[in-house]
C-alpha cells in the first residue's frame, strides 16, 4: 500500500513539475510544424498556378525548404525520443497504479486520471502534427514531379522529401500512424496481462485470509 502511495505521489509530482516545459515544447513544436506546412503549401501553389519561369529563385526556395525540413527533423530528433519515451514510461506506471487499485477493490487513485488523459492527448497531438506535415511534404514532392521542371538539385530534393515519413527519434521510431497503432496494441496487451496477473493474485490472497480466519477461530474455541 505504501509503495503505491509513493508511486502515485511521484507521478503526481512528475506531472506537476513537467507540465509547463511540456506545454512550452508543445507550443514550439506546433508553431514549427504549422510554419513548415504553410511554406510547403505556398510552394505547391507556385508549382501548380504558374509556370516555373524563374528557375534559379524557385529552385533555391525548394532547396531551402528541404534543408530547413532536414535540420528541423535533426533538431527535434533527440527531443522527440526523450519526450515520447518519458510519456510511455509514465503511462505504463500510471496504468499499472490505477489498475492495481481498481482490481484490488480499494479506493481508486483518481489523481492519476488527469495524468493519463494529458499524456494520451499529447501523444495523439504530436503524432497528428507530424502526420499532417508528412502529408503536405509528399504533396509537394508530387507537385514537383508533375511540373516536369529540371534543375540541378532536383534529385536531392525529391529524395529528401520522399524519405521524410515524420519526425525521426534517432532511428528508434517515427511519429506517424504506425507508431500510434503500435502503442495502442502494446498497451492493450499490457492491460490484458496485468488484469490476468492481478486476478490470479486475488484468489490466493482470499484463500490465505480464509485459512487464517479458520485457524484463529479453532484456536480460540
Amino acid at each position: 500500500m505504501v509503495h503505491r502511495i509513493i508511486l502515485g505521489s511521484g507521478l503526481g509530482t512528475f506531472f506537476t513539475l513537467s507540465i509547463l516545459p511540456m506545454i512550452g515544447l508543445l507550443v514550439m513544436f506546433t508553431e514549427v510544424c504549422n510554419q513548415l506546412i504553410i511554406w510547403a503549401k505556398k510552394l505547391i501553389e507556385i508549382l501548380n498556378d504558374r509556370p516555373f519561369n524563374n528557375h534559379q529563385r524557385d529552385s533555391k526556395e525548394l532547396e531551402l525548404f528541404t534543408r530547413t525540413l532536414e535540420k528541423t527533423n535533426n533538431t527535434f530528433s533527440a527531443v522527440v525520443f526523450v519526450l515520447i519515451s518519458a510519456y510511455l514510461i509514465a503511462l505504463v506506471f500510471a496504468f499499472y497504479s490505477v489498475l492495481s487499485f481498481v482490481l484490488d477493490k480499494k479506493s481508486s487513485h483518481f489523481t492519476l486520471f488527469p495524468l493519463i488523459v494529458f499524456l494520451v492527448v499529447n501523444l495523439r497531438y504530436f503524432n497528428t502534427l507530424s502526420c499532417d506535415l508528412t502529408k503536405t511534404v509528399h504533396q509537394l514532392k508530387r507537385a514537383i514531379l508533375r511540373s516536369g521542371i529540371e534543375f540541378e538539385c532536383k534529385p536531392y530534393i525529391i529524395e529528401e522529401l520522399q524519405c521524410f515519413q515524420g519526425f525521426d527519434a534517432h532511428g528508434f521510431f517515427t511519429l506517424n500512424r504506425p507508431l500510434l497503432t503500435s502503442i495502442i496494441s502494446n498497451f492493450t496487451t499490457f492491460i490484458i496481462v496485468l488484469v490476468q496477473f492481478k486476478m490470479s493474485e486475488n484468489p490466493g490472497s482470499e484463500t490465505q485470509s480464509t485459512n487464517c480466519s479458520w485457524i484463529s477461530n479453532h484456536t480460540y474455541n
